[in-house]
């Protein structure tokens, strides 16, 4: 029997459904069976049975879902990242957008103030809730005054309209002071904050992060302090943005003051092209051009003008005798008694070392010249005090006419030159 039933291949017992089923086809097609059983009540299964298939059933239903619980969790971490990741960039980008939008700013040379004051927008649109603000410190003050606070109670900006660089002058006086940033995340409890901690509870504002504003050379240009109305402190995101604007806000500043100190040489230069670096008078290039110009007007109006040719007495023994320097502050000082002596519309000029020329225009009467002769002969006779020392430069005085005397500078400077000689000759 057991070469017959080889129970170590099939177990005793076992019944394969599926044979079964296939004897009762064969007996139906060869009409021993009418009808198929009934399989459910053929084959016997046992309870145990059952209960083990079920549970199998409910343990792998339960691996799928946990599986499935997974994948879906995995993915929905993922999708997570990737929409913190492009939010990320999205804002990385805005930022970036704003930065180059502030430096297109800087490049059209639009008013400090105004790139400023965009600076502080930018960043209250990007960290919602902050209230931003830019504190300048102007050349050669220790101070720092509210330049671009645009979301700032205008009461408190009143209070804080002069700030001290010291350190105990709240964030932004002690962040110039010291040169570092410094972050208080309760300014209403903080003893740099107490002088005005009336201002700051009325203003609603609680934490204050300031960062001072360097240049490259190292000298403290502004701070840029971030304000909330929540007891707060700064992360790393925040701590790295503030630097960022702090470097905008530097080059915005150091930019408009080059162009501002190349806009006075610009003038100093132009200046120096029309005067006398000395005395500050119309040099010869520009009086040349008023004679011209006084010449045409009086050719058109019918009207008269004249040089008066004005020679220092003795100036060298003056030099020898005080020095250079004083010599020079001697010819500041005739220059200033001289314009008070003339019309706006009249123009001095230092024509030589000692030489003054003045160019009087629209004169009826050749009366109206000799008068201001006169004039300049008895201011020329006070004495002037020069470094404590009185110092008497007494003076000749040539007069021209035109158009009596001369048709244009050359010859009425020429008759100016002589009558004034005439003149020195005669007072000697």
């Amino acid at each position: 029997m057991l070469q017959l039933i080889r129970p170590e291949f099939v177990e005793i017992g076992y019944i394969n459904p599926g044979r079964w089923k296939h004897i009762a086809e064969i007996y139906q097609e060869l009409g021993l069976l009418s009808t198929k059983p009934n399989w459910d009540k053929f084959f016997f299964t046992h309870q145990e049975e059952t209960y083990r298939k079920w549970i199998t059933v409910i343990i792998i239903v339960l691996l799928i879902a946990f599986l499935i619980a997974c994948l879906t969790t995995y993915i929905y971490s993922v999708n997570k990242q990737l929409r913190k990741v492009l939010i990320q960039k999205q804002r990385a980008n805005s930022l970036k957008e704003m930065h180059n939008q502030v430096l297109s700013m800087i490049a059209d040379d639009h008013p400090l103030p105004a790139i400023l004051k965009q600076i502080t927008l930018n960043v209250e649109a990007y960290r919602e809730g902050c209230l931003c603000s830019i504190m300048l410190k102007p050349e050669d003050e220790h101070v720092l005054v509210p330049v671009a606070s645009p979301s700032l109670d205008a009461k408190y900006l009143e209070v804080i309209k002069q700030v001290p660089i010291i350190v105990g002058a709240g964030s932004c006086g002690t962040a110039a002071a010291t040169r570092e940033r410094v972050i208080i995340p309760d300014i209403q409890s903080h003893p740099y904050w107490q002088s005005v901690r009336e201002a700051v509870v009325e203003a609603n504002l609680r934490a204050c992060w300031s960062q001072p504003v360097i240049d490259h050379s190292g000298r403290v240009l502004a701070t840029f302090a971030i304000y909330h109305r929540e007891i707060s402190s700064p992360t790393d995101e925040e701590l790295h943005l503030i630097e960022e604007v702090a470097q905008l806000a530097a080059i915005a500043i150091d930019r408009s003051r080059m162009l501002e100190l190349l806009k006075q040489s610009e003038q100093h230069h132009r200046y120096l092209a029309h005067h006398d670096p000395l005395t500050g008078l119309a040099n010869r290039a520009l009086f040349s051009d008023r004679v011209k110009q006084a010449i045409r007007l009086a050719k058109r109006e019918g009207s008269h003008l004249a040089l008066i040719l004005i020679d220092l007495d003795d100036f060298k023994k003056i030099n020898d005798q005080h020095g250079h320097i004083t010599g020079d502050k001697l010819l500041c000082a005739i220059a200033k008694r001289l314009k008070t002596s003339v019309r706006n519309s009249d123009t001095i000029s230092r024509y030589g070392g000692d030489e003054f020329v003045i160019l009087l225009q629209g004169l009826s009467d050749k009366s109206e010249a000799l008068i201001v002769e006169e004039k300049l002969l008895s201011l020329m006779s006070e004495p002037f005090k020069i470094e404590g020392n009185e110092i008497l430069s007494g003076c000749s005085i040539g007069v021209a006419f035109y158009p009596e005397d001369g048709s244009d500078e050359n010859s009425l400077v020429h008759v100016a030159d002589l009558r004034m000689y005439t003149n020195k000759r005669q007072s000697k």
